[in-house]
């Protein structure tokens, strides 16, 4: 959803609604395990691993505001409109929430994948800012607030990302 402030406003409101997923791949024949006491940690599969991954999904609502570089254009005396061009800054937030976690790993002889509680953040968030540049080039910087570090390693045992 996109809606400018008004027709001469330079500003634009943005907001939406989005699926992310966050996937850590996971190399050296290791995958992710949970012990009985619901620690989390790297161990060595006994068996040789194709893929070995930890996958996170997350409904996420991004909101921004947009300050467009276009001018105004003016059609008669009464009626002036700015037009949205491709020039623009754009400053956006966003928020999510988990909705499953699943810990996935194939190889010689094994095949598994497990939903469960891998010890990642219920909600993620963070801001980036964004300058478009014409053309449909655009310059992106994200700001990820280690404020919400993805894995919480205040309950892993074995490893600290």
């Amino acid at each position: 959803y996109e809606r400018q402030l008004s027709l001469t406003s330079p500003f634009n409101f943005l907001a939406g609604a989005l699926f992310s997923w966050r996937t850590y791949r996971i190399d050296d024949d290791m995958r992710f395990e949970r012990d009985g006491n619901g620690n989390v940690g790297l161990i060595k599969s006994e068996n040789s691993l194709d893929k070995s991954k930890l996958r996170s999904a997350y409904f996420m609502v991004p909101v921004a505001f947009k300050y467009n570089l276009s001018k105004v254009k003016h059609v008669t005396d009464d009626f002036a409109y700015r037009p949205q061009k491709k020039h623009y800054i754009a400053a956006y937030a966003y928020g999510g929430t988990l909705l499953s976690s699943n810990n996935i790993y194939k190889g010689d002889g094994v095949r598994n994948k497990q939903r469960g509680n891998y010890n990642v953040n219920n909600f993620i968030y963070g801001a980036e800012l964004t300058v478009g540049l014409g053309f449909g080039l655009y310059l992106t910087l994200a700001f990820l607030l280690k404020l919400n570090d993805m894995i919480k390693t205040k309950r892993s045992s074995v490893f600290d990302l």
